[in-house]
């Protein structure tokens, strides 16, 4: 307990503060499990199971339980420009409009269009999202609790996937659209009383605000010795650029480019898990189904909790 007892708070509260994000980002890829059961349109009939008011087929629910991949193409692009530009902390608060804009369209959304664009758009908030919220807890964390912290992100993820699906139990989609645009308001006004990573100040020739900020997180710790590392690095950084094809042309890399290609594969069974599992029991219990989700997410988050 050593190692975690000594380190200051703001830590930890900043990288709380900062994974409301992915907590945002895990409730719109989660969306579709307990969204798609009732909007979808049986095969061989017109209206919706559930009398919904908004009916879709199944071709348009693949395209919406898909739409958020699609944006985030463009976020990441997006965030790979402006967070050297804007700074992580900038770039973090920014994404809280996105994603409460996207929630704000679901819950008025009135044809599958509506819901297409703002899938798409919480899809370009998530890029940028887990593009530089890993970043930044990276950069303001104790190298001791580094990889805990790090690995949060992943844990939030997955969080936000089971919140999605609580609220979604009990709630109409409009309702549980706005209950949800709460959260990044809730990160928006958290996060906004955070520091700015002092490795992206330095990278900024701004040495004092940057001292000011690594001694924010930090304290009683002498900092001079971590602000000669962090220069050095990125120095290293600056000189020794990456190329896109080094992915696929050394051994490790390449080797991770699989794993994570595998892994993301989880996705497709996660956004349709609602309706895999009512095909499963062979009934149209929504509740039943909904509730056996939240067991999965449950069971998912201990996993990646221990990971």
């Amino acid at each position: 307990m050593g190692k975690f007892s000594d380190v200051p708070a703001l830590q930890y509260l900043a990288a709380a503060s900062g994974n409301l994000a992915i907590v945002c980002d895990g409730m719109h890829y989660g969306w579709p499990s307990p969204t798609l059961p009732q909007i979808e349109r049986p095969a061989n009939s017109s209206t919706c199971a559930h009398n919904s008011t908004l009916c879709i087929g199944n071709e348009e629910g693949s395209w919406l339980a898909v739409m958020p991949l699609v944006g985030a193409i463009l976020g990441a692009v997006t965030a790979a420009n402006i967070v050297d530009a804007l700074g992580r902390k900038k770039t973090v608060l920014a994404t809280a409009v996105p994603f409460f804009l996207s929630w704000l369209m679901v819950a008025a959304a009135n044809t599958s269009i509506w819901l297409h664009i703002a899938r798409f758009i919480a899809g370009a908030a998530d890029g940028v999202t887990f593009t530089v919220v890993p970043m930044y807890i990276g950069e303001i964390s104790d190298p001791r609790i580094r990889g805990m912290l790090g690995s949060s992100c992943s844990v939030m993820w997955i969080a936000g996937f089971l919140l999605i699906n609580i609220i979604g139990s009990y709630l109409s989609i409009s309702a549980t659209a706005i209950v949800s645009s709460l959260v990044p308001v809730i990160s928006f006004f958290t996060f906004i009383w955070m520091p700015e990573s002092p490795y992206y100040l330095l990278m900024q020739n701004k040495f004092e605000e940057a001292k000011q900020s690594l001694r924010k997180f930090r304290k009683d710790q002498d900092i001079e010795e971590e602000i000669e590392r962090m220069k050095g690095s990125i120095q290293s950084q600056t000189k020794n650029t990456g190329r896109f094809f080094d992915l696929f042309l050394i051994k490790s890399n390449l080797k991770a480019v699989f794993i994570i290609a595998g892994i993301r594969g989880t996705l497709i069974v996660i956004f349709v898990s609602n309706f895999v599992l009512s095909l499963m029991q062979g009934k149209n219990l929504l509740i039943t189904t909904l509730m056996r989700c939240v067991c999965l997410y449950t069971l998912s988050f201990n996993a990646t909790s221990l990971r």
